[in-house]
């Protein structure tokens, strides 16, 4: 059964349809005098040189999760030309280690002692199954579903394996041997009933609201029970979620953020709202280069100095603007963001410094403050700054510098204290080459770069993202929460996301009006693979090729029934008709 996307909560449990627990969050064992964890689990954590790596694959050619550049990492370099099925054993990075390798047959199996560790791996292709034992623990692994199974070792036992459970494979082989963080996950064992785990009585009351409402929440002890009847199709057939919430952590929750925010209501008598520092979706997650991204924001949060944010478009550089501000000293006075790509060549000298009365003609009468004074004792984000005039330059290196400047046509100095965060998705040495900036600004603005890395860097925290993303996009957009479903986050996994969390954000908010039920579906997300690939294609061929695919995808959505699809679409049914001629869409 696959409910890769409930198993990121360590508060939930998840049964079959005869109310089996096939999984428990790490948090359920406290909830309950009773304990179902098995002894074998891993926690998050990463390849390190040495470990012992044990692959079995039963169907090396049809895979597309790992290479064989990948298995470089454990000695095998040219054995898999031809290879379908194999057992390796090898030592992680330590070329001076030999690896053990059997492949193609029936059946294969290894019994030796390898750096240390006693090691017994048997594979059948025909039965597909696998069993490894590993000093005196034991792993299955069914070879019908997945075809592979990995088993990391260090000196203190085993640090990863995979079973059936798609929350041990969040992470691909490619990745792990690659060095990128992998997820933790603990194994529980097998058929357990929810009766065995809540007391009778509730436990009855939870089973008999599930099949009449399908949905309950009741309390338990202290704690809460809400409990929900679902189904992922119907491969996948019925499951069960219970959540438990903890009534004393949720009063401690919110105590601490009362005390935290105690003067917060006569700082900002708009802002009725508790928020929690740094807490977006756009920085959560344990890649190395998100973690990087976090230390940084820490330090910058609580100094006054300068910040240069670089990175693509789309990934994040406004909203990071945004957090750096609110965690500061300043939090309590202006934010001012200023796009200086967006404001005309002939007005950005007076929207930035403003200007005095009679500058010139259409001048208000009294004059107007600019972008700076605005910002005073604030934060000004100077979004884009590569875009500014090379003649504006200087004035903005003398405010910088002096924390001085004149309005447009004043005579009067103005004296201002002002936090500057500024942003580019260019090289700004290179355009320093190009004479086209300044390189004494570049040095004042680039005191303390931050570079947010792109989407498809951070690959292993595109759940986290994901996760975090989807509730608040159907909470902005007024819908029902919805699920997506591990197929569906498959197909976002093989896309590289050139526009970023932008890009992710518009993709989500189609497939929320996409989605039927519950579940968002593979079909719901619609990713345009060839406008991906396609780096030269004209910006109408690209225009073209991204209406085809959603034409499509209608398409498909309403099996083929035209009328409907043009009315979804809000196109009159011969525009839809010429479309389909046009794109040759059979």
């Amino acid at each position: 059964m696959d409910v890769t996307g409930l198993m990121d909560n360590k508060n939930i449990i998840i049964t079959d349809s005869n109310y089996d627990i096939i999984y428990a969050g790490s948090n359920i064992t406290k909830y309950f005098n009773k304990r179902y964890v098995a002894d074998i689990g891993y926690k998050s954590s990463f390849m390190e040189k040495n470990d012992v790596v044990i692959l079995v694959e039963s169907s090396f050619k049809k895979n597309k999760e790992y290479d064989n550049k990948d298995l470089e990492f454990i000695g095998i370099k040219n054995e898999l030309k031809n290879v379908d099925s194999f057992i390796v054993i090898g030592n992680y990075r330590n070329k001076e280690v030999q690896p053990i390798f059997k492949s193609d047959a029936e059946y294969l199996n290894i019994n030796t002692i390898f750096c240390g560790t006693e090691i017994f791996v048997e594979m059948s292709s025909t039965q597909n199954h696998c069993l490894v034992k590993v000093n005196s623990i034991n792993i299955k692994c069914n070879l019908e579903e997945f075809t592979n199974q990995l088993i990391l070792i260090n000196e203190e036992g085993i640090k990863y394996f995979r079973d059936e459970c798609r929350q041990s494979r969040l992470n691909k082989i490619s990745d792990i041997l690659n060095g990128f963080k992998f997820n933790e996950y603990i194994k529980y064992i097998d058929n357990i009933n929810i009766q065995n785990l809540v007391q009778a009585d509730i436990a009855d009351s939870l089973i008999n609201n599930i099949e009449t409402e399908g949905e309950v929440y009741i309390k338990l002890h202290n704690s809460y029970i809400r409990a929900a009847k679902m189904s992922l199709g119907r491969k996948s057939g019925i499951y069960h979620m219970f959540m438990i919430e903890d009534q004393q952590d949720i009063f401690e929750s919110i105590n601490l953020k009362i005390n935290k925010y105690d003067n917060l209501e006569e700082r900002n008598k708009d802002n009725k709202i508790i928020s929690e520092f740094i807490s977006s979706y756009k920085i959560l997650g344990q890649n190395e280069n998100t973690s990087k991204v976090k230390n940084l924001l820490k330090k910058a949060s609580t100094t006054n100095i300068t910040i240069m944010l670089l990175g693509e478009s789309g990934t994040g550089k406004t909203f990071v603007a945004h957090e750096i501000h609110k965690n500061s000293k300043r939090h309590n006075e202006a934010f001012i963001h200023v796009n200086c790509a967006s404001i005309p060549y002939n007005l950005i000298e007076s929207e930035l410094f403003g200007y005095s009365e009679g500058a010139f003609t259409g001048a208000k009468k009294g004059g107007k403050k600019g972008f700076f004074e605005l910002a005073d004792r604030g934060t000004i984000f100077l979004d884009e700054i590569a875009e500014m005039p090379i003649e504006l330059q200087g004035r903005l290196l003398e405010v910088i510098q002096n924390k001085t400047f004149y309005r447009v046509g004043g005579t009067e100095k103005i004296h201002i204290d002002v936090r500057l965060i500024a942003a580019t998705n260019k090289n700004l040495k290179n355009l320093i080459s190009e004479n086209k900036f300044r390189e004494d600004l570049y040095y004042r603005i680039n005191v303390f770069p931050i570079e947010l890395p792109p989407l498809r860097e951070r690959m292993t925290d595109l759940y986290v993202i994901v996760s975090k993303l989807l509730p608040d996009i159907c909470s902005r957009m007024e819908v029902e929460p919805l699920i997506l479903s591990p197929e569906a986050f498959e197909k976002m996994k093989t896309y590289d996301w050139p526009g970023n969390i932008r890009e992710l954000e518009n993709i989500l908010e189609k497939a929320i009006i996409m989605s039927e039920g519950k579940f968002i579906k593979p079909e719901d997300i619609l990713i345009n693979e060839k406008i991906n690939k396609a780096g030269n294609m004209t910006l109408k061929e690209m225009k073209e090729e991204y209406e085809k695919n959603i034409i499509i995808d209608t398409l498909n959505k309403f099996n083929g029934e035209k009328i409907k699809t043009a009315k979804y679409l809000g196109l009159g049914r011969t525009s839809l008709f010429e479309k389909i001629k046009k794109y040759d869409i059979v």
